[in-house]
């Protein structure tokens, strides 16, 4: 599109501050510049539309945030980077590669190799599939972009709830240079540095990124000793080579590559089940450890920051890429090729049982190798408009193999379980009634079995789109995108196990037990798969043999978008849009409940929205809102029940809220930032849901879902969706002033809330997260003659301990564990430029 032509800034800004009463925004943060007429605030440049556009010029709901606002905000990841960008959520599970997006309440776990993130993640145009290959240190980042809603035109992979962009700093002929280190408490040290490189002058550039961070843990193990689980090790590097022969053409090299090896992540009691809260007769898992001589960390020490395992989690991995992006102008039009390759590797080993037994560990060894391939063209069409267009094509292959294996603690604990225990008693009382004729009862969890998963899978998606912008006046723009998407998955599960017998039908050897009991014929032969060693796993989804998986999923779908904006003035813009996207199915690779289908189906989205972005320039204040609705069909929802994981469609999900965000700058010297999201997020229809499983051990309450108590399913419709705040509030401060010469000095301070969130799928009460409020505090000193920077830092100063996913303990009912958030950290950054 068109800059706005000169005539529209006679209309009357009280125009557009009449609209702000009555419509909605979505803000990107800048800093404020000064000309001879006075403060004005920065033009922000993003690339949400494929094309360099100023941010309050297109109606897209977009934060944007440049690298210098991220250092001094002291964001290390892109976990963090949800303080600043309120609708964004991240959240870590359990190791440290594993995370999750969701953009206003629609996310997607990572637990699950079949499922594709809900939100798109992006580096320098490159699309990262797997959510965890994009957890290391921000560094040299020259903008983020954070995109709200159905990403299902212009990106590369259609995604239904939003995307985040990331642009890392380009090679120049300038030396654009820094070298950064921090040190602050847990024995944090982080060494980061960047420079470019003038090969040839003004032909052909390059620049080299280097980064390095360790640290120790902030969690206890009672055996292991202090500050040694969720620590840090990791470093990477980045070069790059820009190559420009002549005006219309350049070339854009990239190879990077990252590691993390840590130990990784603690899961913190919340809730011990030694006795039930709602009858102290009522004896659990915890009891039996306790009466074994383990040590337990009890959930009231949950602020201690203190495990107890049987030995200390694992976490690695490798992630390595090659891209190259091809630029060339053809006067008004401008061609656009970016080729990716990546490979990501991972390995994880886990106490699966949290707990000083040993009982279960988990290994997971994951391998994802991808290729993909874009073109586009952008040009005018005609005189009042633009368009963008182009192909899309990505293909990968993922391996993972994940080895779940029994210790020596099971069977003992696994044996408490009444029903269990009833079985082996009868069959043993059979085998002494008959004299050996029905042999004794076999050991139900032997502590030599293993449920071993070897998941594979070819992935090809192809793409064509475009989107145009067309001038109907000066003051009215329409926008019309549409995208073709056509998807391919080949999945091949083996799923093996330990020898052991037939698989036990529990109901007749219950019947055969208790007509021996009576003293009546009976079926000996019903009773004979309990007397084979391993017939307790048949009772664990998580360890029960299943078929093998050799599926195809074939998909196709047409998604787009459409937008009127209005532009009352150069200073303001009013806009609606209609946009859908979408998420291909899979297959569950996980074992879970025969009832639960083993493949899922795609997830779609459609959202309605109305926003206006207004730049009050005399006052130097910008504010943005934007109000949306989405639905989701088909939402793709993964819930942990203590036996494994529940994955499947959960038919309807409904999600609307609003979004203010304001940065304004009273004073030269002086910033603010506001930002505020209400947002619902409930399911709409989701029958074949999660059940509660605390709740019923702690306090004999049955799941109100549950309609059929002989199925584990429940109704979770109108219940809400997890990890969703409905309110998140950011406010930054920031003032600066000089000290004399060429020193200044600049304070600022940030501060998070968020309302209380469901943590998991299954609604249970006792996984309601309170409300939380994080506080972060910087002082820095800039020294222009140097140009260098010392800076003293503090995040969650007032040291508040929250928590992130609340989960069912495995085979340990009542039981509730939490992953939790870091605690205080303070330190000294200080970062020398040269230029």
């Amino acid at each position: 599109m068109q800059s706005r032509s000169s005539d529209r800034r006679s209309l009357r800004l009280t125009g557009a501050r009449t609209l702000l009463a009555v419509a909605a925004v979505g803000f990107s943060a800048g800093a404020a510049a000064q000309d001879d007429d006075g403060f004005f605030l920065e033009e922000i440049i993003v690339t949400a539309t494929k094309v360099e556009r100023n941010v309050q010029d297109i109606p897209v709901a977009v934060s944007a945030f440049n690298g210098a606002l991220l250092t001094e905000s002291g964001i290390r990841d892109i976990r963090e980077l949800s303080a600043i960008a309120p609708s964004l959520i991240a959240n870590r599970s359990q190791t440290s590669t594993n995370a999750s997006f969701s953009i206003r309440g629609i996310g997607t776990s990572s637990q699950n190799f079949g499922l594709e993130s809900s939100v798109g993640l992006y580096i320098d145009g490159a699309f990262r599939s797997r959510q965890n290959s994009i957890i290391n240190n921000l560094v040299d980042i020259e903008a983020v972009e954070v995109l709200r809603g159905p990403q299902g035109t212009l990106f590369g992979k259609n995604t239904p709830s939003g995307a985040i962009s990331i642009r890392t700093v380009k090679p120049d002929h300038d030396a654009n240079a820094f070298v950064e280190l921090q040190a602050a408490n847990f024995g944090y040290y982080n060494l980061s540095g960047a420079t470019n490189i003038s090969l040839v002058e003004d032909v052909l550039a390059a620049r080299i990124t280097v980064f390095g961070a360790q640290r120790d843990g902030y969690v206890d193990d009672v055996v292991f000793g202090s500050d040694v689980v969720n620590d840090q090790d990791r470093y990477g590097g980045r070069l790059q080579f820009l190559y420009t022969p002549s005006d219309e053409l350049e070339i854009r090299v990239i190879a990077d590559y990252a590691e993390i090896d840590e130990i990784c992540c603690a899961t913190l009691t919340r809730v011990s089940n030694v006795t039930a809260i709602g009858d102290p007769t009522r004896l659990g898992s915890d009891a039996a450890l306790l009466g074994a001589g383990f040590t337990l960390v009890p959930g009231e020490s949950f602020d201690d920051y203190v495990q107890a395992t049987n030995f200390l989690p694992r976490s690695s991995n490798e992630d390595a890429g090659l891209s190259v992006e091809i630029n060339y102008d053809f006067g008004e039009s401008t061609f656009t090729s970016i080729s990716a390759i990546r490979d990501f590797s991972s390995f994880d080993f886990i106490d699966a049982d949290f707990s000083q037994a040993a009982i279960l560990d988990d290994t997971n060894d994951a391998e994802q190798s991808s290729f993909s391939q874009e073109f586009r063209l952008s040009r005018p069409i005609g005189e009042r408009g633009n368009i963008v267009a182009g192909v899309y094509y990505f293909s990968q292959d993922l391996d993972n193999v994940s080895t779940l294996d029994l210790g020596s603690f099971s069977s003992p604990l696994l044996e408490l379980d009444p029903n269990i225990a009833g079985l082996i008693n009868g069959v043993n009382a059979v085998s002494a009634a008959t004299g050996g004729l029905v042999p004794l009862a076999g050991t139900p969890f032997p502590a030599t079995q293993f449920a071993r998963d070897d998941m594979r899978q070819d992935h090809e998606s192809f793409a064509i789109f475009a989107q145009a912008d067309w001038d109907l006046s000066d003051s009215w723009v329409l926008t019309t995108g549409l995208r073709y998407t056509d998807e391919t998955k080949d999945i091949i599960g083996t799923f093996s196990n330990d020898t052991i017998g037939p698989p036990p039908d529990l109901a007749a050897a219950v019947a055969a037990l208790g007509a021996a009991g009576a003293g009546q014929p009976f079926d000996p032969a019903a009773l004979i798969p309990l007397t084979v060693d391993g017939w307790g796993l048949y009772t664990l989804a998580a360890l029960s043999p299943r078929a093998d998986v050799n599926e195809t999923l074939e998909d196709d779908q047409i998604t787009g978008t459409l937008k009127l904006t209005y532009f009352p003035s150069d200073s303001a813009m009013v806009y609606a849009s209609y946009g859908t996207g979408f998420k291909s199915g899979g297959t569950n690779t996980d074992r879970i409940d025969p009832i639960f289908p083993v493949v899922f189906g795609a997830e779609t989205s459609e959202a309605i929205e109305i926003g206006t972005k207004i730049d009050f320039e005399e006052q130097n204040l910008r504010v943005n809102f934007a109000a949306h609705l989405t639905t989701i069909d088909d939402l793709q929802a993964n819930s942990f029940t203590g036996a494994g994981f529940n994955l499947q469609n959960a038919g309807t999900a409904e999600t609307y809220g609003a979004e203010l965000e304001l940065f304004w700058k009273p004073t030269q010297a002086t910033d603010i930032q506001l930002a505020l999201v209400h947002n619902i997020a409930d399911f709409d229809e989701f029958i074949f849901g999660t059940c509660w499983v605390a709740t019923p051990f702690h306090f004999n309450i049955p799941d109100p879902g549950q309609n059929d108590p002989n199925l584990p399913v429940c109704d979770r419709s109108g219940d809400r969706v997890p990890s969703n705040p409905e309110q998140t509030a950011f406010l930054m401060g920031r003032h600066e002033w000089s000290l004399g010469g060429d020193t200044s000095m600049y304070v600022r301070g940030e501060m998070t809330y968020q309302s209380d969130t469901m943590t998991d799928g299954n609604n249970e009460p006792l996984k309601l997260r309170p409300s939380f409020t994080h506080f972060n505090f910087r002082v820095g000193w800039l020294f222009d003659a140097w140009d260098a920077e010392l800076t003293l830092w503090g995040r969650n100063i007032t040291d508040e301990r929250f928590y992130e996913t609340v989960f069912d303990v495995p085979v340990q009912d009542g039981k509730l564990n939490a992953y939790p958030h870091e605690p205080r950290s303070y330190g000294l950054m200080f970062r020398k430029n040269f230029n």
